[in-house]
């Protein structure tokens, strides 16, 4: 009996190169954002020194583009000023998220 034939080597395109590995678990990531205070349970002396927001209404939508919340009669989108020194950072269903020096606080709607 002959041995059975050899099969030639196949000739064309290599084989797709594997994806790299994922990241593991242990790969530092970058910090998160310290938690927001909500705004009633901020020091007194802290609340007075806050410049005064009227916040009149928003607009909660799941685009973060569409979301608007009305401060001082003007509308305003998550990253802008709300008043100097104050940044709009997020606005949820029944809150905003405001950024003043290297305080976050929220504020209920």
């Amino acid at each position: 009996a002959a041995p059975p034939a050899a099969r030639p080597p196949t000739v064309g395109r290599p084989a797709p190169a594997s994806p790299p590995p994922a990241p593991a678990a242990t790969t530092p990531t970058a910090a998160a954002p310290a938690r927001a205070l909500p705004f009633d349970q901020l020091p007194a002396d802290v609340r007075r020194s806050l410049p005064a927001l009227a916040i009149g209404g928003a607009i909660y939508s799941e685009q973060p583009s569409a979301r608007m919340l009305l401060v001082g009669g003007q509308l305003l989108h998550e990253g802008d000023a709300a008043a100097p020194g104050v940044t709009l950072e997020h606005i949820g269903q029944r809150s905003a998220v405001l950024r003043w020096r290297d305080l976050r606080y929220e504020v209920a709607y």
